[in-house]
């Protein structure tokens, strides 16, 4: 009734903020730490699609999550993921 967002929405809305900060150095931790940029040249939409890693199984809900939250940054548009701020992004 009140239009409030899902938790799951919230939770995509937070992991995908997260990427944005460690895309854009907001961390002191390297991005190669946490994930891989793209090397295939054929990225449609953005420059900064990440790398999925290939597993034949995926054994943990931490690995689950961080496959959902590439996938829908990889999505993204190109105006989204190039924000010059966290609050324009």
């Amino acid at each position: 009734m009140l239009g409030l967002w899902t938790l799951e929405e919230q939770r995509n809305r937070a992991d995908l903020i997260e990427v944005f900060k460690i895309m854009r150095g907001f961390f002191s931790v390297p991005l190669e730490s946490f994930f891989e940029l793209s090397k295939d040249g054929r990225t449609r939409g953005h420059s900064l699609k990440l790398a999925k890693h290939q597993t034949k199984i995926c054994t943990t809900i931490s690995s689950m999550n961080e496959l959902l939250t590439l996938n829908r940054w990889n999505q993204l548009d190109k105006d989204t993921v190039e924000a010059s701020s966290l609050n324009s992004f």
